[in-house]
């Protein structure tokens, strides 16, 4: 029998392999990253946030929920240079500063109360 490889089936074997397992790789990662944002987000506002969330844009764009608990939860929130108070605080005074963002800056202001941020800093 015949082993031998063509130098075209060599190069496309060596083409094809690499993309595959680097958008298997992505994907996997995603997928992780949303499991830790959906677990981060519940831990913070409380179970069953990060279905509310993907319910409210189910209908208009299902990926915009997604790709944000993914990101803001399982990629910044999963950080180890600050812990979640100090991170709280600092979304506190970020929305404080945007306006027009009364929803959210509530939202936090109440996880940051929970975990005792403002009591602390205001005495």
């Amino acid at each position: 029998m015949n082993y031998f490889i063509t130098a075209a089936a060599l190069t496309a074997i060596v083409s094809i392999a690499p993309a595959f397992s680097q958008e298997t790789a992505v994907e996997t990662e995603r997928s992780e990253r949303l499991s830790a944002g959906i677990e981060k987000l519940d831990s913070i506002f409380g179970e069953g946030t990060s279905a509310r969330v993907q319910d409210t844009y189910k209908e208009s764009n299902p990926d915009l929920a997604d790709y944000a608990i993914e990101f803001a939860y399982g990629d910044v929130f999963q950080r180890p240079q600050m812990d979640t108070r100090t991170r709280e605080l600092v979304i506190i005074s970020s929305l404080a500063a945007m306006g027009g963002v009364e929803a959210q800056l509530l939202g936090h202001m109440h996880v940051a109360m929970n975990l005792r941020n403002l009591n602390r800093l205001m005495g």
